[in-house]
């Protein structure tokens, strides 16, 4: 019999008067007291275990975001088309007829204003060498291919070397048939007879499709033989 029946039987038994039960309270008082001790240590202890060790969850498992990466879409480099290139100022060329022979100014000419005009045998010398700037022929000696004055219309007109300047007498641009048009709308021509004639003379005239207004263009710089074939009405010069 556990000690709470005991203790109610005891109780019951005082109260009808019963004696012997008296003897025995004192045991049964100390073994409650022994009981109870007991369950407060267990529950101390569960209460420490249970705080010194809280229960934990477990982590729900993270599932990894696949990322997906878009392809990326290269951009095709198309080959650029090949530009004509202008003839830079600093470079020379030779004017060549259609006869074989070279724009060329008389030798002591060359720095001379009204200087002599004429063809001869190529032979890359500076009194050969030509460059364009702004529309007019330059040659070696800084000086510009230039009609004279009152012969800007005229057929026949006299051509000559002069100081630059922006006069319609000095600019020239080599169209798409290979003819140097002077401001006037004439043709830098070599007299008929002659074309393939050293010191052969030089002039204006209305143009037309004679050989004797045929002009190339060919580069003098080092290590080049660059023919260009026309310039234009900007001025542009253009590689053939």
């Amino acid at each position: 019999m556990n000690s709470y029946f005991k203790i109610n039987f005891c109780i019951i038994v005082l109260f009808f008067g019963v004696s012997g039960c008296v003897s025995n309270m004192g045991g049964m008082l100390k073994e409650i007291g022994d009981v109870v001790e007991k369950h407060e240590k267990e529950f101390n202890n569960n209460t420490s275990n249970n705080s010194s060790s809280p229960t934990s969850r477990p982590n729900k498992s993270t599932k990894k975001k696949l990322v997906r990466l878009k392809p990326v879409k290269k951009k095709l480099i198309r080959p650029k088309k090949p530009v004509k290139k202008e003839l830079k100022h600093d470079k020379y060329f030779k004017l060549v007829n259609g006869g074989g022979l070279c724009l060329d100014i008389a030798i002591p000419d060359l720095h001379k204003l009204k200087g002599h005009v004429q063809i001869w045998k190529c032979n890359g010398s500076d009194n050969q060498k030509w460059k364009l700037k702004n529309g007019r022929l330059l040659n070696a000696g800084g000086l510009c291919l230039d009609v004279d004055g009152p012969d800007l219309h005229k057929v026949g007109g006299h051509v000559q070397i002069w100081k630059c300047n922006n006069a319609p007498n000095q600019q020239w641009h080599l169209d798409k048939n290979n003819r140097l048009v002077n401001g006037g709308r004439l043709c830098l021509d070599v007299n008929g007879s002659d074309l393939h004639k050293i010191g052969g003379h030089v002039q204006i005239w209305k143009c037309n499709n004679a050989p004797n207004q045929i002009w190339s263009l060919t580069s003098v710089s080092r290590g080049s033989n660059k023919i260009y074939s026309y310039i234009d009405s900007n001025g542009i010069l253009h590689p053939k």
